[in-house]
């Protein structure tokens, strides 16, 4: 026999959780009241937002430590700017402007486009704001604001445009027009015809405060502009511009978040009503939700005592939070219908708590570590995100086992009473003859399964039991679900194959805006010249660009550095890769190492990494056909899909090993049977999450939605197809370490069934142990007497059974007694 379970976790935590189950129980007010106190008092932090919200763009979206920054440094010291003798090329950051593209479906070079060309000159240098005017605030060379090159060639009278000859790029050897005529048609060097003309007005920085007045009163002008019937089409943009609107994606975003709630109350509420009016289970969805509303309210709340930076990436963790909390919320709610009706309240919990232990302690310490080793990237909005969702994480779990706990405490003696779960009214337990179906569904509950003693079968778990399992462990279906497998995996690494990196600025920026309509003229017209070059319009190929100029200066025998305002941004592609791969590395180690601990199986917890790493490649591969890029915010939900891949597999992992049947496929069938449905209702309650943000005008929230649907998607389909067929190829994941064919195992169950007719080899997940103390029963039904002595079960690990949703029953035992001798043996032909 081979033996091959580690416990030595498991069982401790098991018995911890059982006695914190039965502390909540016997005293639910206190649990109840105390946490939301607590959250009372930590979501005051909130006052603090507005003092640590960090939306600065460059600081939290490109790297700590990038190399630009420190040859930026460089740069600025040897060759710092001077407002009064100004030069666009001398500029170490992008400066203080604000800029016209003015695009024109045919020839841009006539007298009738410039005239109106000139026009938007004039408004431009005719706004005033706080009494200051273009002329008192823009940068100066030889005392005169610095020129537009292309009004200086015509002396802004538009006539002469028809006389002068522009030769592209370079006009006259000294004149570069390269960033101020776009989409140009050249014979010889001549420009024989061009589509776009590109304006630029640059104010002084030193004095920052009066230009970015100025600046968003040209914003104003210029929106308002645009509404009127023109020949040119205008774009318009300022330094200012991108910060603005990436500030603004939050306001746009908070109004989805009472939608969410809403959906998630709804869907909770949905899949825990009961057609029995004293088993329903509204009520504890209801507070199950709310629980996590409260994780939220005390770990920002906290975080901001503390004085943590609040970044734009960190208004999704709410819309992730609810997920896992109504995730738990399910798996506990599914343990407490197992247990037995008639127990004591404190006993229940105890049971419901002992059960659900192993799971969301590991789903919830697999979460947290995930976001907490993300905060070891270089991005400091990956890093708020991770620390602000793990802390959520952390409280989530906290108020689970508390707060939620004691409400699912009193609900449980609402249900002892036999009490409506509106009115609290007792009710009759049995209809009176001659009522009719809508009174008995109204006015009549408290039914429980007579055999088990615990809250009847719902009949989606009797579609896992008799349809779903025994259809995917037939020999077929596995071949299929196999093929499915290698379609998946060699999709996936295409996919993995094609993925491009880096975010584009224009990206955090909202629909519709503005930013976007710019920057999209200025990829139409102006790209040939600048940064981003005609053969260099690519994320890898910027990188490769960055790292052969940084690779040639290095040769040089004088030191020589190459700099460039955009390669601030462009360090980005350098780092994004390595450090998605790190941070998945170290977050998958570690989760082996927790799923080892855990899980009473090493093969198994192999099993679980598998899982995990098979999701991350699906998911990033189908990130590629989706269109989200690696950045820094996918690598937020590749660290998140760690985290939620263990949460499907661990489960049906752990109810896979922990079953003692000899049959794998009977074992995969209870796996199912079990987890199935709370697995289900977890993916979809996630998924309403975050399915809001699909509305969402900003690209930040509609990556988190797209990669997160991937994450629960692929995960759910591992834990549901992938990974029950998987292990029953592997038979020695099995918690009596025994593999037996289909059948001796039917063999071995007719000889149990014969000696104990209460064990029902159909439904128990335990193996029994006999002993000359007599035969034990499961702890929760208390002690029975046989023939005076202790009737308990115990299971292949030694210590008292907990079951799930396959408990043993308990009068059967007494019905055999007689079969056992008087010294508690049972008859030879049982043993």
């Amino acid at each position: 026999m081979v033996k091959c379970h580690t416990d030595c976790i498991e069982k401790p935590i098991c018995t911890a959780f059982y006695k914190l189950g039965h502390f909540v129980g016997s005293h639910p007010w206190w649990f109840l009241v105390i946490p939301l106190l607590i959250s009372g008092g930590l979501g005051a932090g909130f006052y603090f937002l507005k003092e640590y919200e960090a939306n600065d763009i460059e600081e939290q979206f490109t790297p700590l430590d990038g190399p630009a920054k420190g040859e930026r440094d460089v740069v600025q010291k040897f060759f710092p700017q001077n407002d009064s003798d100004f030069s666009s090329q001398r500029l170490y950051t992008e400066g203080t402007y604000a800029s016209l593209i003015a695009v024109s479906r045919e020839n841009i070079l006539t007298e009738t486009a410039f005239k109106e060309i000139i026009e938007l000159d004039n408004t431009v240098k005719d706004i005033t704001s706080d009494n200051n005017t273009y002329l008192n605030l823009c940068a100066k060379t030889n005392n005169e604001c610095v020129p537009n090159a292309i009004l200086e060639i015509i002396h802004y009278n538009a006539s002469e445009i028809a006389d002068i000859n522009l030769t592209y790029p370079m006009y006259k050897t000294n004149i570069f027009l390269g960033s101020t005529v776009g989409g140009v048609d050249i014979k010889g060097h001549v420009v024989d015809k061009a589509t776009a003309i590109r304006l630029f007005y640059y104010l002084r920085d030193d004095e920052a405060g009066k230009s970015n007045l100025w600046l968003e009163e040209f914003q104003k002008v210029f929106s308002e502009y645009l509404t009127e019937n023109k020949t040119l089409q205008v774009s318009y943009f300022t330094s200012l511009s991108r910060q603005q609107e990436f500030e603004g994606n939050s306001k746009k975003v908070i109004p989805l978040f009472s939608i969410t709630y809403f959906l998630a109350i709804f869907f909770s509420i949905v899949s825990c009503l009961r057609f029995d009016c004293v088993r329903n289970k509204a009520w504890v969805a209801t507070f199950g939700v709310l629980s996590a509303g409260l994780a939220v309210l005390s770990a920002f709340g906290m975080l901001l005592y503390c004085g943590m930076p609040f970044a734009m990436t960190v208004a999704n963790a709410p819309f992730l939070i609810l997920g896992i909390g109504v995730d738990d919320m399910f798996i506990m709610i599914s343990c407490w219908q197992q247990t037995k009706v008639h127990d004591s309240v404190a006993d229940r919990l105890a049971e419901t708590y002992k059960e659900a232990a192993v799971s969301i302690t590991i789903t919830t310490l697999t979460d947290v570590l995930a976001f907490y080793i993300g905060i070891m990237t270089p991005f400091r909005s990956v890093q708020s995100f991770c620390l602000y969702t793990g802390t959520a994480v952390l409280f989530c779990y906290l108020y689970n086992i508390t707060f939620f706990g004691a409400f699912l405490a009193l609900n449980g003696k609402r249900e002892k009473g036999n009490r409506h779960w509106l009115t609290c009214m007792k009710v009759e337990q049995d209809c009176p003859a001659g009522r009719s179906k809508a009174y008995s569904m109204c006015c009549v509950g408290g039914a429980y399964d007579a055999d088990t003693g615990c809250e009847k079968e719902q009949p989606v778990y009797r579609f896992f039991k008799r349809y779903y399992g025994p259809f995917l462990t037939n020999t077929w279906t596995k071949v299929f679900v196999v093929l499915l497998y290698g379609g998946y995996l060699a999709s996936s690494i295409y996919g993995c194959l094609q993925m491009q990196e880096g975010i584009d600025l224009r990206n955090l920026a909202y629909d519709g805006s503005y930013v976007v309509n710019y920057y999209d003229d200025e990829d139409a017209y102006f790209s040939e010249y600048g940064p981003r070059t005609i053969n260099i319009t690519t994320p890898i190929k910027e990188k490769n660009m960055l790292n052969e100029l940084r690779e040639d200066v290095k040769n040089c025998v004088v030191p020589v550095l190459v700099y460039h305002p955009a390669f601030i941004y462009f360090d980005q592609y350098v780092v994004i890769v390595s450090n998605t791969i790190q941070n998945i590395a170290v977050a998958t180690a570690v989760m082996l190492v927790i799923a080892l601990l855990f899980i009473p199986n090493p093969l198994c917890s192999l099993w679980v990494t598998f899982a995990v790493a098979s999701v991350i490649v699906g998911v990033a591969g189908f990130m590629a056909f989706w269109n989200v890029n690696l950045d820094s915010i996918s690598m937020i939900n590749l660290v998140i899909c760690i985290g939620f891949s263990v949460d499907f597999s661990a489960h049906i992992s752990y109810a896979f090993v922990s079953n003692s049947k000899r049959d794998v496929n009977e074992k995969a069938v209870d796996a199912l049977y079990t987890l199935g449905y709370p697995i289900v209702q977890g993916a979809v309650s996630t998924i309403l999450g975050v399915v809001v943000l699909a509305a969402a005008e900003g690209y930040i929230f509609r990556t988190f939605f797209k990669v997160m649907f991937l994450v629960i998607l692929f995960g759910a389909v591992h834990g549901l197809t992938f990974l029950p067929v998987f292990l029953t190829f592997f038979g020695v994941c099995s918690k009596t370490g025994e593999v037996t064919s289909k059948k001796q195992s039917d063999v071995k169950d007719n000889e149990s069934r014969n000696c104990i007719d209460g064990a029902d080899h159909k439904e128990s997940r335990y193996a029994l142990t006999f002993t000359n103390h007599g035969l034990e029963q499961d702890d929760r039904a208390g002690p029975a007497a046989v023939d005076g002595r202790d009737v308990a079960i115990s299971n292949a690990f030694g210590h008292p059974v907990t079951t799930s949703s396959h408990s043993l029953k308990r009068e059967p035992y007494k019905q055999k007694a007689s079969e056992m001798h008087a010294d508690g043996h049972l008859d030879p032909d049982c043993s």
